[in-house]
């Protein structure tokens, strides 16, 4: 699941950024590597930085896959910068978050004869251009996507574009130093990290403990909304909670991640533990006729036979649309479909929120929070002593029988058989194994959290620990990220000004033994 402060380690309590990373089409001889097995032309690391993996951190494998998952290939046209995200998935478990901007470049006549050597395009006249595609990604343990989208766009503008008289004033090799290496891993509330991206000032920063924990964006929620409405998204949701097998598609790679990492946002306080893949490549589609739940993301263009896949719910992304087979249907989950709380976050819950409408995320996540809340409000009274699995920790029929059917917001007929999904799900075993024992809890805010919004809820008025202002952000208190000499003192920075998006790194620019201060304490 998402890593949290009991997951990280001592290097990634300090790092924001792992990786910063230029793929392009491989030059070399696939046949001599057998790790190009990608559909289209493989893409591989132009450079990357810093240049040898880190002790806690593997440089990831497959990088241009994910980058380019429906394949890349030379075009004879060019075409628009796109922005967009993946996720990575770790063999602990752990989730590395990518976000990337793809730009096209023409290629040079030594490079299209190259090409056309390996058959990596039809040999054309001379005079034709032809445009190959690089992608710029920044690899991270945190979500701070939208930080990363403005830190890759400000570095393409700056170094490429040439964008409102931007000049560099030091090489990029002393910014990927800073980037990686300087920038410190923001506590929880109270001190902001601010990055000085050549010129533009961006912002890192947590959550307080008292807080929703940080997952999400207000960007990608509002993606979600203008993409599927309101029932859409419930019926994704109770599946999710149902732990089943779940394909999203569309034909814009910049939606599958967004509208994914959103809707899982809103499952706190559940994690889905099964196969995450948000933007699958083609070369890994096996995934999708695996019998284990997932959540994958795909593209039109290698889109499966629907028709074979039981079992599965599909999710249009373009068309708003929702289908399942009607052998395996989603189970009906009144008590949350009519939520009045959730219900009253769009004008009509029956179509997308209108495209000049926007909704803060922590509206929608507060709504989904606080009926979570009052669902389980009564857990704490099921839990059984014991020393076994998680399934005899919890009473369930006591809880059903007792808290749950009685409840004048839930229809015993209509909801009896998501119950009986939903207390099977691995996500809800580990929700009472996160619980059940005390000491493996402290400094836990996500359990502390979420129960003090029940007790909120229970008792209808805010808990000293919700009202707690100890760990709000305190503006005088931000930490400023030094940046590199500038050109006036780096002879080097000088020289590079005018030298735009370099295709390999200069190492003689590296400072080196340079580090960030550890701002994370709890």
């Amino acid at each position: 699941n998402f890593l949290d402060d009991s997951q990280m380690s001592a290097s990634s309590a300090v790092r924001v950024v792992d990786y910063f990373v230029l793929l392009s089409i491989t030059r070399d001889k696939v046949e001599q590597s057998g790790r190009f097995k990608q559909i289209g032309l493989p893409l591989s690391a132009q450079w990357r930085f810093p240049l040898s993996d880190l002790k806690d951190c593997e440089f990831p494998s497959d990088l241009g896959t994910f980058a380019f998952p429906d394949g890349a290939s030379l075009r004879p046209q060019t075409a628009p910068n796109e922005e967009y995200s993946f996720v990575l998935t770790e063999g602990d478990g752990g989730r590395i978050y990518c976000q990337a901007l793809r730009y096209w470049q023409a290629v040079s006549s030594v490079d299209k004869q190259t090409y056309e050597r390996l058959n990596y395009c039809e040999r054309t006249a001379q005079e034709q251009t032809l445009f190959a595609p690089y992608i710029l990604v920044i690899v991270s343990h945190w979500p701070f996507l939208r930080q990363f989208e403005l830190t890759l766009k400000r570095v393409y503008a700056v170094l490429m574009a040439g964008n409102d008289g931007a000049r560099p004033s030091y090489p990029i090799e002393n910014f990927l130093e800073n980037l990686v290496y300087e920038i410190p891993l923001p506590p929880r509330g109270r001190r902001i990290v601010e990055f000085d991206c050549y010129g533009q000032k961006i912002h890192f920063s947590r959550p307080a403990p008292n807080q929703l924990p940080l997952r999400g964006t207000t960007a990608q929620m509002n993606t979600l909304l203008h993409t599927l409405s309101l029932n859409n998204i419930l019926t994704v949701f109770t599946a999710m909670l149902c732990e089943k097998r779940i394909l999203l598609y569309t034909s814009h790679v910049s939606l599958l991640t967004p509208c994914i990492e959103a809707l899982c946002t809103l499952l706190f306080p559940f994690y889905w533990q099964h196969i995450y893949v948000p933007v699958l490549p083609c070369k890994f589609t096996d995934f999708i006729y695996a019998p284990m739940p997932f959540i994958c993301g795909v593209l039109p263009s290698y889109l499966p036979d629907l028709s074979l896949l039981e079992g599965v719910v599909f999710v249009d992304l373009d068309e708003n649309v929702v289908k399942y087979h009607a052998s395996d249907p989603v189970p009906k989950f009144q008590r949350l479909s009519s939520s009045k709380d959730i219900n009253k976050l769009v004008p009509n819950p029956k179509r997308l929120l209108p495209a000049s409408h926007h909704i803060d995320a922590r509206e929608v996540r507060s709504a989904f929070v606080k009926f979570f809340a009052k669902f389980l409000k009564s857990y704490k009274i099921c839990m059984m002593p014991s020393v076994g699995p998680s399934k005899d920790k919890f009473d369930k029929q006591k809880w059903l029988n007792d808290y749950v059917l009685p409840d004048k917001d839930t229809d015993r007929d209509t909801d009896g058989r998501f119950l009986d999904l939903f207390l099977e799900a691995q996500l809800f075993q580990c929700f009472i194994d996160e619980r059940f024992d005390a000491s493996l809890n402290i400094g836990n805010y996500e359990v502390l959290y979420f129960d003090e919004k029940i007790d909120e809820t229970i008792h209808n008025k805010r808990t000293p620990f919700l009202l707690d202002s100890t760990f709000q952000h305190k503006p005088n208190e931000t930490y400023v990220v030094p940046t590199p000499p500038s050109a006036a003192t780096n002879a080097n920075a000088k020289a590079s000004a005018a030298a735009g998006l370099p295709l390999s790194l200069d190492e003689t620019r590296f400072r080196g033994a340079l580090s960030a201060p550890m701002l994370v304490d709890e």
